[in-house]
């Protein structure tokens, strides 16, 4: 990875996939990548409209800014890893399970669909939900919540410190020190 030379998340995994092709779960990385950035957008734009708000109409989340946009990519990321991830491999279902929900580019459709998933399948703390057609908060919401980034950085993170990498990859270095940052302000509160 450190000599791809990846300039993101999704370049890195790019780089692996093409480093090791027998390999069908680093194969279907970049896949799972593009889609999980994808949801995690939307989340993060319906996390943007409840800031300072407990709840919001699903409605004006669809006609935010970037909504048609996010929930765009995140339907054609969602083809793409339906198209790709023919293969058994451990808790592939959930991936599965998530591209199955997404069945419209519309932001309203696509809104409904990723929070219902992430109420009736999401793992962690949920951060809110859909009532009576509007998106309740269920924690407290600071900005974006989360980078989800599936356990990439914090493995290259534990690598570095083992002494098996010299350090952490470029494209990584950017969610490390977002997450030094929030770790930050989350002592100095």
């Amino acid at each position: 990875m450190r000599r791809a030379g990846a300039s993101d998340q999704l370049a890195a995994c790019e780089s692996l996939a093409e480093a090791f092709p027998s390999n069908a779960a680093i194969v279907l990385l970049p896949t799972f990548s593009r889609m999980a950035d994808a949801g995690m957008a939307v989340m993060d734009l319906v996390a943007a409209a409840l800031v300072d708000k407990s709840s919001v109409p699903l409605g004006d989340v669809a006609k935010t800014a970037g909504a048609a946009d996010a929930c765009a990519e995140l339907f054609d990321a969602t083809r793409a890893w339906k198209a790709a991830a023919d293969v058994e491999l451990r808790h592939i279902d959930t991936a599965h399970a998530f591209a199955e929900a997404i069945t419209s580019r519309r932001p309203s459709d696509c809104l409904r669909a990723v929070i219902g998933h992430h109420e009736t399948r999401g793992g962690g703390l949920r951060w809110f939900a859909l009532r009576d057609g509007h998106v309740e908060v269920r924690t407290e919401i600071r900005g974006t919540p989360s980078r989800y980034r599936f356990r990439l950085w914090p493995l290259c993170r534990l690598a570095a410190q083992c002494g098996v990498i010299r350090g952490i990859p470029g494209a990584l270095t950017r969610d490390v020190e977002a997450v030094l940052e929030q770790d930050d302000e989350d002592v100095d509160e």
